[in-house]
């Protein structure tokens, strides 16, 4: 399998030729948004606003502390749960209009196999990630001890080593990674380990194709501030930030 920069403007080619289905998809986004934000308040608003009164209060007790977290954790992992529901749902869609452009009903968003599958593949992989996280944490901690044995310069060296190498596998094993959720839509199968062998010797292409779709993400998300300010401006006479 070869990946090359084309692959960045995938995207853009599919909003040229398919321009409802995008205006569906920034639709479908706008309302799960709205979503997550009326979930994060109603859930975790009051929990956060007792742990922020009691945090500014002064010193607070790690008893008090760990209540208030143990009050938060519930809510925080169901909104978690919620998103990825929501992106499964987007990235599912994206890869069939891919794989089967035909089957473009509702913009290619479906609530069915496949994006239950996707869900499942994407908890797989962000439960990969976190695994080489938290090894890597160990790693650090047991680092951090040797090095502080050895003195507190060589124990800082160690450490930020220890920060730089977590940073570099998570990214790494993040890209080998990232063809789950289309390899299980093209297969029907829950696939996260598959897309180990499929991406091997593309990281560098992989990893420069995704820069460049973040750095055209950004811009068209500054151009369509722009075009809020420019309608704001005319609907009001006045700009608010």
């Amino acid at each position: 399998m070869a990946v090359s920069m084309d692959n960045a403007f995938e995207g853009f080619r599919l909003g040229r030729h398919k321009p409802l289905t995008i205006a569906i998809w920034a639709a479908y986004f706008l309302i799960a948004s709205a979503i997550t934000a009326a979930l994060t308040v109603s859930l975790m608003g009051p929990a956060m606003q007792q742990f922020m009164a009691a945090s500014q209060a002064g010193p607070q007790d790690p008893e008090a502390a760990l209540q208030s977290l143990a009050a938060i954790w519930p809510a925080s992992m169901l909104i978690s749960l919620w998103s990825v529901a929501v992106y499964s749902i987007g990235q599912t869609a994206a890869t069939r209009a891919v794989l089967r452009p035909q089957d473009d009903r509702f913009g290619y968003l479906r609530f069915g196999a496949d994006e239950l599958r996707v869900f499942l593949s994407l908890l797989g992989y962000w439960g990969v990630l976190l695994g080489v996280y938290f090894a890597g944490v160990v790693a650090a901690v047991v680092l951090s001890v040797v090095g502080m044995l050895a003195g507190p310069v060589v124990g800082g060296l160690l450490i930020a080593a220890a920060i730089v190498a977590i940073m570099v596998a998570m990214v790494y094993v993040g890209v080998r990674l990232s063809l789950a959720p289309a390899m299980t839509v093209e297969s029907r199968k829950i696939r996260v380990m598959a897309s180990w062998e499929q991406t091997r010797g593309q990281v560098l292409p992989m990893l420069g194709a995704y820069f460049v779709s973040w750095i055209m993400a950004v811009l068209v998300m500054l151009l369509m501030t722009v075009i809020y300010i420019a309608i704001a401006a005319v609907v009001t006479g006045d700009v608010t930030w």
